[in-house]
């Protein structure tokens, strides 16, 4: 359903003409309101505005013939008035996003989620102005689903999202005898990943690597854990497939089904996913360092 907002400020006198002859009658109660359509919605959101100045009652200028006899003893002209209606001179938006526009009717293009302030500034022909800045503009879903995420203990790799789905996997070598910080041997170490399927590279299958292979691409934080506590930044780190067990330092799914599973699955998700990876029971006692155990940002 588009949804419709509409707003209204009083007028607020901010500046007057100064021309010879021109004053302003009555004391209106002047206001402006906008309309979005829709004001709210997922990126992009090409939204409508309208602008409009209602005026009661009736406002007027009162544009007046003064004396004209330059100083001289001639009786002065008679004096007339004339109203002339006021109306708007300019429309100016600014969407709150960085983008402005001019005019009653406009329309805009949000192209990054968020919630955005539309401020409408109107100048009058009497001089005046008036701002209105309570048009709120929301793109994007406001409650958007969890997004999916991947958790590996050492043992399983596990899908979570709407579906949950896990894969027998491992990492490291099958002695298990080499601990996180051993480099280009031992196992992942542990931490928060990204998981790209922009990445995914399509291979011809082998024993060692399967059909697919995507890059590990570790936080800040875990880069910082790596240096920091083991004097060693592990890099060119993959989850992969294939029935070879133990590839050295990569997360690998040994089934051929999982694998095409998993992969088609990250495929379809379209979208980088986190990864965290904290080992459990024996595993954790076999590929942790004691001297800096793993301990998530949460």
């Amino acid at each position: 359903m588009r949804k419709r907002s509409s707003l209204a400020l009083p007028l607020l006198a901010v500046a007057s003409l100064a021309t010879m002859g021109v004053k302003c009658s009555g004391d209106p109660s002047t206001q402006v309101s906008l309309t979005a359509t829709p004001a709210q919605g997922p990126a992009s959101l090409n939204v409508q505005f309208d602008g409009d100045v209602t005026v009661a009652p009736p406002f007027y200028l009162l544009i007046g013939n003064d004396d004209d006899s330059n100083g001289e003893s001639p009786e002065p002209a008679a004096s007339t008035d004339e109203r002339v209606p006021v109306f708007v001179l300019f429309w100016y938006w600014e969407f709150g996003d960085g983008g402005f526009d001019v005019g009653r009717s406009v329309h805009h293009t949000y192209k990054e989620p968020g919630s955005y302030t539309v401020k409408l500034t109107v100048l009058l022909s009497n001089g005046m102005s008036s701002s209105i800045q309570e048009a709120d503009i929301e793109c994007g879903d406001p409650n958007p689903a969890p997004a999916d995420y991947l958790t590996f203990d050492g043992y399983t790799l596990t899908w979570h999202g709407s579906t949950t789905h896990t894969y027998t996997a491992f990492t490291g070598p099958p002695d298990e005898l080499y601990r996180e910080s051993e480099k280009d041997i031992g196992p992942v170490p542990q931490g928060m990943f990204t998981v790209n399927p922009a990445n995914i590279e399509y291979l011809e299958p082998t024993d060692p690597w399967g059909e697919h292979r995507v890059m590990l691409e570790p936080h800040c934080a875990t880069v910082h854990r790596m240096v920091d506590c083991f004097g060693v930044l592990r890099t060119r780190m993959y989850l992969h497939g294939g029935t070879l067990l133990g590839t050295h330092g990569c997360v690998e799914l040994n089934d051929d089904l999982e694998e095409s599973d998993f992969f088609t699955r990250l495929a379809d998700y379209g979208a980088p996913i986190e990864l965290e990876i904290r080992y459990v029971g024996d595993r954790e006692a076999n590929f942790e360092e004691p001297q800096c155990p793993f301990e998530s940002s949460d």
